[in-house]
């Protein structure tokens, strides 16, 4: 039988020794006996954990107390399913304005539209209900929609906004823009630079 050559590995120290059988695959550069210190939010844990819904909320909560206590102008931004954070963070902190870029109103009705034969609105546990936190918020919102959106249907975009106060939000779409190119676009910035 063939034996296959041994692999010398680099530690942050000392090479290992030609005859360790140790099952760690090579690498280079520095190694630590010790795990990496955890994040300080709950939403980035190491991969054993999944982000959630409320992990994201956590954390937008605790960030946004912090800014807010140095900075009292808070300007709330979220694009794509982070509209949805953002949205439910302005609806239980003082911001001073909140945008929404390619929002939802639903992440829920969006499954069910992609999946229309699996009961996905029971299977779901992150809900994401924008919808639900729309109408409790009172500042200024921008909201700021792709014209040809492949991801956040117009109609869900459209919906949310209805359920908004009267006069609280603005509806601004991007012509020629798709969910993943409306940064691109000259006329996204013109609409972030004007935000009511």
């Amino acid at each position: 039988m063939r034996r296959l050559p041994r692999l010398h590995r680099r530690t942050s120290d000392r090479a290992a020794s030609p005859g360790s059988t140790s099952p760690r695959p090579a690498c280079r550069g520095p190694r630590s006996s010790t795990a990496p210190e955890p994040s300080p939010w709950s939403s980035i844990q190491p991969a054993t954990r999944s982000p959630s819904e409320e992990a994201f909320h956590k954390d937008a909560l605790a960030l946004f107390d912090k800014v807010h206590a140095e900075h009292p102008n808070v300007v709330v931004v979220g694009r794509s399913l982070g509209s949805g954070v953002a949205i439910r963070l302005a609806s239980q902190r003082p911001a001073s304005r909140l945008v929404l870029v390619t929002p939802y109103d639903s992440i829920g009705e969006l499954a069910a539209l992609q999946f229309p034969y699996f009961p996905v609105r029971w299977l779901l546990i992150d809900k994401y209900e924008s919808g639900r936190y729309a109408p409790r918020i009172t500042v200024p919102t921008l909201i700021v929609t792709a014209e040809h959106d492949e991801v956040i249907p117009r109609a869900s975009t459209e919906t949310l906004y209805r359920r908004f106060a009267r006069g609280v939000a603005v509806l601004k779409v991007i012509p020629g823009a798709g969910h993943n190119t409306i940064s691109e676009n000259p006329a996204y910035i013109a609409a972030l630079t004007g935000a009511p």
